[in-house]
């Protein structure tokens, strides 16, 4: 290992070609005797040595796993622990090969099922390649954050993340009231707006966005803003950080879902709904496009990176960064929302305090609130449509099933998610060995982090609107 790591070239690159070499190795070694075999049964070689990638893939995956396995488990891990955990991650990984092959041998399309499972194994062979290449070197983000070497006035600081919780209040209470009151005064007429195409909308956005965002952002201007140095990402950045998102979005709610569901079951018999897929399921794809994918990314970017990190970056980055994605996750007032947009908002924050563009982080955020709040949810109500006919369809042939439109388009939606989220997890896992934060002005000691940004009034206060909030969709 030490002679590896010597090498001056770069870890994954190295560890790709070793594995490669390996499947190379594997595939002299197969292509003579299977030559020898189809002559010796007098069957046509071809017919033979198209099955030749499928075993392939099929070392080169199991290659990479043991690759994964040998370098994340603790040597001093038994080796009969070892070698257990390496054959359940292998066996484990080959059920999809033997259930694809299984319903291609039945329809008589082994050689297409073949092709599938080589570019499944090849797929999940290089995601365990590339989070091998974070225990080769030593793991952890490279953070210079250190301690202020300057005085903080720590009452003077405590009172201005006190100020920005009030502010947040400010926005989050006044639209929930302002929501209620309009609700008050058109109750007569309610199902009428109900029932139009933008009633429910706009009593929905205009109280936070035309009232409760001004107010809250006013009293914020109490405030002193530091704003951060403009710098740009390049390209391989733009191109990681949405497929990163789309993991985050998916596995927070994932995660979210689960939460709901077990609290729900303690709280109330009714089953919880997730209040994103109510707006995603109603209005039209104008209406979610101008709410969703324009208004919200822009207005809420605006909010919590740049008029909180510009207000609190100085006191440190990295709890500036965490604080705006914790605080985001916490004002969509529901566990389903809380943990994607947190972890969400973690990320956007981080790219905007080592930007300072607020369009790098309004475009990602458009791009997630896209995939799964209008591309996602049409592609399956348009399948709904075509699988509510399943008798009719029956009768069809599997291929015609699955080539008609609507359900073709969301296979293919299904398929290309799973391969981001994968990836977005590796992608992940590698770009955190990159993380780093600089020293700020007003550096917070360590051990009074906690105390400054969450143990203030407003903060508290925020908090406690935000569980009220939660608590409220639970009943």
């Amino acid at each position: 290992m030490d002679y590896f790591r010597l090498i001056p070239e770069k870890t994954w690159k190295k560890l790709f070609w070793s594995v490669a070499g390996g499947s190379v190795n594997c595939l002299l070694d197969l292509l003579p005797g299977m030559i020898a075999g189809s002559l010796l049964m007098a069957v046509n070689p071809f017919k033979v040595l198209v099955y030749l990638p499928l075993i392939i893939s099929v070392d080169f995956y199991a290659t990479s796993v043991g690759t994964f396995l040998d370098l994340s488990i603790p040597r001093s891990t038994g080796t009969t622990f070892r070698q257990t955990i390496q054959i359940l991650f292998i066996y484990f990984g080959l059920i999809p090969d033997i259930a694809i092959m299984a319903v291609g041998l039945a329809l008589h399309y082994a050689s297409w099922s073949s092709l599938i499972c080589t570019l499944i194994n090849l797929y999940l062979g290089l995601l365990f390649l590339g989070l091998s290449g974070v225990f080769v070197e030593p793991y952890g983000g490279r953070s210079i954050e250190t301690d202020g070497s300057e005085t903080v006035d720590v009452k003077k600081t405590r009172k201005v993340f006190s100020e920005t919780g009030i502010a947040c209040v400010i926005i989050l209470a006044g639209a929930s009231l302002l929501q209620l009151g309009l609700v008050g005064i058109f109750r007569n007429s309610l199902e009428t707006i109900a029932d139009s195409e933008w009633g429910i909308w706009l009593i929905k956005f205009l109280p936070m966005y035309l009232f409760a965002v001004p107010l809250g952002l006013l009293y914020l201007r109490k405030v002193p803003v530091y704003r951060i140095e403009q710098k740009s990402l390049n390209k391989k950045q733009l191109l990681i950080l949405p497929v990163i998102c789309i993991f985050l979005m998916y596995s927070g709610n994932l995660l979210g879902t689960l939460v709901t569901s077990l609290l729900s079951n303690l709280v109330t018999p009714e089953p919880v709904v997730n209040p994103l897929m109510n707006l995603t399921s109603s209005g039209t794809i104008v209406q979610r496009l101008i709410f969703m994918v324009i208004l919200a990314p822009v207005i809420e970017e605006y909010i919590f990176r740049k008029q909180l990190i510009d207000r609190l970056h100085i006191y440190g980055g990295r709890q500036a960064v965490i604080l705006s994605g914790i605080m985001f996750g916490l004002f969509h007032g529901n566990f389903s929302q809380l943990f994607y947009a947190a972890a969400l908002g973690i990320l956007f924050g981080y790219v905007y305090l080592k930007t300072g563009k607020l369009r790098y982080t309004i475009g990602l955020h458009m791009t997630v609130n896209f995939m799964g709040g209008i591309l996602g949810p049409q592609l399956l109500e348009n399948a709904s449509g075509a699988l509510s006919k399943f008798e009719e369809m029956s009768m069809l042939s599997p291929w015609k099933f699955l080539l008609q439109p609507s359900i073709l388009f969301l296979a293919v939606y299904l398929i290309l998610m799973l391969v981001l989220v994968l990836a977005g997890f590796v992608l992940l896992v590698q770009q955190m060995r990159e993380v780093s934060f600089e020293k700020e002005i007003h550096q917070l000691p360590k051990g009074k982090v906690l105390a400054v940004t969450l143990q203030n009034p407003g903060m508290i206060l925020f908090m406690i609107t935000c569980l009220g909030l939660i608590v409220y969709t639970l009943i």
